[in-house]
């Protein structure tokens, strides 16, 4: 199928335009995504740093609670004040009472136990037991006889109370020693349930799947059932921004549940921006190659113009300007002009020629056979085939009056009037007239 120029010039631009748009369009929701990316992430740390001051506020808060009433409930002192001779179960059962409503006013879900190093007694909500028979015992009695003074709140850790109890909770404790100062007395241990942690952050975050992570500072998480290991994309994980507790030394990071689906595109970001300078790259060789290439036609044109001119004496154009187009066009536009002069010239010199050549053959001055008629006759337009010809002379009569008594005009015009009257007669009767 052939096109015009105009439409081969359309079609080749086409692609390039496609291509290069489509590529600039992903390049564009690349970068929009990795945008939307960074202020998620923006947004996800921000949601962790409340929820760590949340939680922090809340264990310091057991911590203050558990100080004071340690410290000024003069039930609780007694637990560490007198020896075990001097009280009776119902004394024990006072504190106990007493200690399970401390416990009920703790943010948490909360266990609380006693330790008297004296009587070697423990005492919890749960009622009184023996140091030997308590099911915490080696956690305490490493705390309890540590060089160093408790650190604040633990990592997650596996917590029983009796030593028969078959299950076992994952819990963080606080230890502080009674009194706090001076000889060592006792302490008493605060554990919060791991499962209530969770579930507070959970709350918090109104999302189920856990949106905020909680790790230790060993980045170990705080719940057991979900680990780093089992998330789809780790390396994003560890790309994660950590928000790290002064109070606790505990870490909180998003989960990236949120981000999973432009997590797609993000991997391919950098490759993306790359994709689209290449390509734009590539459009401006593809665009200077297709306009070289049909640039061609025009500067040849152009060059076997000026070396036309070049070759002539007279200039086809007069200023060729450094625009091809306007160049060539001046050109067509000077050899159209003459052209219709030379075309002109041709139909005024036809019928002298026509005459000229009759003259000449009647006269004897030419002779030619039927090839040379036939031949000149077509060149001069004139019919070749006939049955007869003939000559006929007309004439002025009393010529010299004739001249004195019209002037030139009148006589041209009389000559005129009387070739029309010939012709038109002639064509009447299907005679071709040649005067």
């Amino acid at each position: 199928m052939k096109m015009s120029w105009y439409h081969r010039m359309l079609l080749s631009y086409a692609p390039l335009f496609f291509v290069v748009i489509s590529v600039l369009i992903f390049s564009f929701f690349s970068i929009l995504n990795n945008s939307a990316q960074k202020q998620i992430a923006m947004t996800d740390a921000s949601i962790a740093t409340k929820v760590m001051q949340a939680v922090d506020a809340n264990l310091k808060a057991s911590e203050q609670m558990t100080i004071k009433e340690i410290f000024t409930d003069e039930k609780l002192k007694d637990f560490y004040t007198y020896a075990a001779d001097d009280k009776t179960p119902f004394d024990y059962f006072l504190i106990s009472h007493r200690l399970d409503d401390f416990t009920s006013m703790l943010p948490f879900s909360s266990s609380i136990y006693m330790y008297n190093e004296q009587s070697g007694k423990i005492l919890s909500r749960n009622g009184l037991s023996d140091l030997e028979q308590f099911g915490d015992r080696d956690f305490l009695l490493a705390a309890y006889h540590s060089k160093t003074a408790p650190a604040g709140w633990t990592s997650p850790r596996n917590y029983r109370e009796f030593i028969h109890d078959s299950s076992e909770e994952q819990v963080v404790s606080l230890v502080k020693f009674f009194p706090l100062d001076g000889i060592k007395q006792g302490a008493v241990v605060v554990n919060i349930r791991v499962r209530a942690l969770v579930g507070f952050i959970k709350d918090l975050t109104r999302y189920d799947a856990g949106f905020i992570r909680l790790l230790t500072a060993n980045l170990e998480p705080f719940d057991r059932s979900v680990t780093l290991q089992s998330q789809a994309a780790p390396v994003q994980e560890l790309k994660k921004e950590r928000i790290h507790s002064d109070y606790t030394g505990w870490v909180y990071m998003p989960s990236g549940q949120r981000d999973r689906n432009l997590s797609l595109m993000s991997q391919f970001n950098d490759l993306w921006m790359i994709v689209g300078l290449a390509a734009i790259l590539l459009g401006v060789i593809w665009f200077t190659f297709i306009t070289h290439r049909h640039y061609k036609p025009i500067q040849s044109i152009a060059v076997r113009i000026k070396d036309y001119t070049k070759r002539k004496s007279g200039e086809l154009v007069k200023h060729a300007g450094d625009d091809e187009l306007k160049f060539i066009e001046s050109a067509i536009d000077s050899l159209l002009e003459r052209t219709s002069q030379y075309e002109k010239l041709h139909k005024d010199d036809l019928l002298i020629r026509k005459r000229q050549v009759l003259v000449d053959w009647l006269e004897g001055h030419r002779i030619m056979n039927e090839t040379e008629w036939r031949h000149e006759t077509a060149r001069l337009h004139l019919p070749s085939q006939f049955q007869r010809l003939a000559v006929a002379m007309m004439e002025i009569d009393r010529y010299s009056q004739f001249v004195v008594d019209y002037s030139s005009r009148d006589q041209i015009l009389l000559k005129f009037v009387v070739s029309n009257v010939l012709q038109e007669v002639a064509q009447n009767e299907g005679i071709f007239c040649l005067e």
